[in-house]
C-alpha cells in the first residue's frame, strides 16, 4: 500500500471515529423533563447524519435514507411524520427542475444565449464577466435549478482555456464571478432546490407561503449586488495581459447548428413556465405544478422534446437528500426541539430588535459554513430560528432571506459542493479564491445591513 493510500485510510478512520463517538456522547447524556428521550434520540441520529454529510464517510444518498428511516426505526418519530415531506411541493419542484436541466443541457439553447451575450459585451475581460453574470441570472430565471451552475462553469472554464489564461488571476476572476453570482442570483430569484428547500423545512414550524413574483419584489434590492461583485472582481483580479476574445466568440456562435424546432418549442415552454410562476397570485395554483407541467409537457404529442434518458439521468440523489433534510425539520417539530431551543435563546434575543436579529442570523450561518453544508444548516438552524421568529412575533421570511444569503458566503472551497466544483477545475490559486470570497463576504455583509434590511423594513415585511 502506498504512503498516500495509507494516509487516506488513516484520515477516513479518524472521520469514522468522530462520526461515531460524538453521537455516542449524546447517547449517554442524562435526560430530564426538558431534554426528553425523544430529543436525545433525535440528536443522536441527526448529529450522526450531519457528520456523515460533512466527512463523507458514506455516500450522501445512503446517509439520507438511513436518516429518514432511522427516526422511525428508533421510535423518534412516526414514519408517516418523517416521510410527510414527500407530500409537500418542494421535492416535486426539485424533480421537475432536474428534468428540465437535463433537457436544456442537451440542447444548444444556453450556449446560444452565452455566446450572444459575450459578443454583445465586447469579448473583453470585463465583458466576459458581465456576460457570464447575466447568463447566470437568465439561467436561474429560465430553469430555476442550481445544477445549471455546473453547465455554466464548464462554459466559463472553456473560455479560460480557449483564451490560454492558464492558472491566473484572470481565470480566477472568470470562474469565481460565475460561481458566486450564480448562487447570489438565488437571493432574488426563487429556486426550488435552493430557497425552496429552506422554506419547506421551516414550514414544519409555521405555515410559510411565497409566490415567485412576491419573492422577487421582496428581494429586488439585491439585483444590483451581483453586478457590484462582478465589478469588484474585475478590479481585484485584474488580468496580467489584455483580453480580446470577441472574434473567438463570433466564430463559436457561427459554428452552432441552426436552431431547431425542438429548441424553439423548449424556449416556448420555459417562457410559459415563467408566465405561470409570475401569475400565481392570480391563478392560485402551487409553483410545483408549473415545474411538473413544464417538465412533462415536453413528452406530449406536438412537443416530443424530452427523452426517457432525461428522466433517468435526473439526479435522484439530490431529490432524496433534499427530502431527508426536510425530514429533519419534521422530526424536530415532532419531538419539540424548536420550543426548547427558543426558550433558551429567546432571553438573549428578546431585546435585540428585529434588525439585530437578522444580522445575528446571517453571522451564525456564515460561521456555520466552516463546519456544515448549506443543507445541514437548513435542517439544524432553520426550524429553530423560525421558532424564535414566531415567539418574538417577527415575520420569518426576512430572517430566512438573510439565512439563505449567509449560506452562500464562504471562505474555503470545501464549504459548498458547487463552489468546490468551480475550484476543482484547477485554474484558480487558493490565495485568489480566498481573496475573492473574502471580498464577497465583506461586501454582502455591508450591503445587507445598509440596503437589504432597511428595504425589508421599508416595504413592511420586517
Amino acid at each position: 500500500m502506498s504512503q498516500v493510500s495509507a494516509q487516506k485510510n488513516n484520515t477516513m478512520l479518524i472521520k469514522w471515529a468522530i462520526n461515531i463517538l460524538i453521537p455516542l456522547v449524546i447517547l449517554f447524556m442524562p435526560t430530564n423533563e426538558t431534554f426528553t428521550v425523544g430529543m436525545k434520540g433525535f440528536l443522536v441520529i441527526t448529529v450522526w447524519a450531519i457528520l456523515s454529510f460533512i466527512f463523507e464517510t458514506l455516500p450522501t444518498t445512503t446517509t439520507s435514507i438511513c436518516l429518514m428511516f432511522g427516526y422511525a426505526f428508533f421510535n423518534v418519530a412516526p414514519l408517516a411524520t418523517v416521510l410527510s415531506s414527500w407530500a409537500g411541493s418542494t421535492p416535486w419542484m426539485v424533480f421537475g427542475s432536474l428534468v428540465l436541466v437535463n433537457v436544456v443541457q442537451r440542447t444548444t439553447l444556453m450556449r446560444r444565449i452565452a455566446y450572444w451575450l459575450l459578443i454583445k459585451t465586447g469579448g473583453t475581460y470585463a465583458g466576459i464577466i458581465y456576460a457570464l453574470i447575466t447568463l447566470c441570472v437568465i439561467s436561474n430565471i429560465l430553469v430555476g435549478s442550481t445544477l445549471m451552475l455546473i453547465a455554466i462553469l464548464t462554459l466559463a472554464y472553456g473560455i479560460t482555456q480557449a483564451l490560454e489564461l492558464g492558472k491566473s488571476k484572470a481565470s480566477a476572476g472568470i470562474m469565481m464571478a460565475t460561481a458566486m453570482c450564480f448562487l447570489d442570483a438565488g437571493n432574488f430569484i426563487f429556486t426550488p432546490n435552493g430557497f425552496g428547500v429552506l422554506m419547506g423545512i421551516c414550514a414544519t414550524i409555521t405555515p410559510l407561503e411565497i409566490s415567485y413574483l412576491n419573492f422577487f419584489i421582496q428581494n429586488a434590492v439585491f439585483v444590483p449586488l451581483v453586478y457590484i461583485l462582478g465589478f469588484i472582481i474585475i478590479k481585484i483580479m485584474k488580468p496580467e495581459k489584455s483580453i480580446d476574445g470577441k472574434q473567438y466568440f463570433i466564430e463559436q456562435y457561427k459554428a452552432l447548428p441552426k436552431i431547431t424546432k425542438e429548441e424553439k418549442k423548449l424556449t416556448g415552454v420555459l417562457i410559459g413556465l415563467l408566465i405561470y410562476l409570475f401569475t400565481i397570485t392570480w391563478h392560485g395554483y402551487d409553483m410545483m405544478y408549473g415545474f411538473l407541467i413544464a417538465a412533462f409537457i415536453l413528452y406530449f404529442p406536438g412537443f416530443k422534446i424530452g427523452t426517457p434518458q432525461d428522466v433517468a439521468k435526473a439526479d435522484f440523489g439530490v431529490l432524496i437528500f433534499v427530502t431527508a433534510c426536510m425530514s429533519i425539520g419534521s422530526a424536530a417539530s415532532y419531538v419539540g426541539i424548536g420550543p426548547v431551543f427558543s426558550s433558551l435563546v429567546l432571553p438573549v434575543l428578546a431585546n435585540a430588535g428585529s434588525y439585530a436579529f437578522i444580522v445575528i442570523t446571517w453571522v451564525i450561518i456564515v460561521a456555520g459554513n466552516f463546519l456544515m453544508t448549506p443543507g445541514a444548516e437548513f435542517a439544524v438552524f432553520g426550524p429553530a430560528l423560525t421558532q424564535i421568529c414566531v415567539d418574538l412575533g417577527i415575520n420569518p421570511m426576512p430572517m430566512l432571506y438573510a439565512f439563505y444569503q449567509g449560506t452562500n458566503n464562504l471562505l474555503f472551497p470545501y464549504e459548498s459542493t458547487l463552489v468546490l466544483i468551480a475550484f476543482g477545475y484547477g485554474n484558480v490559486h487558493m490565495s485568489d479564491f480566498i481573496k475573492c470570497w473574502g471580498m464577497k463576504m465583506i461586501v454582502c455583509a455591508i450591503y445587507l445591513c445598509a440596503l437589504g434590511i432597511p428595504y425589508w423594513m421599508l416595504i413592511g415585511i420586517l
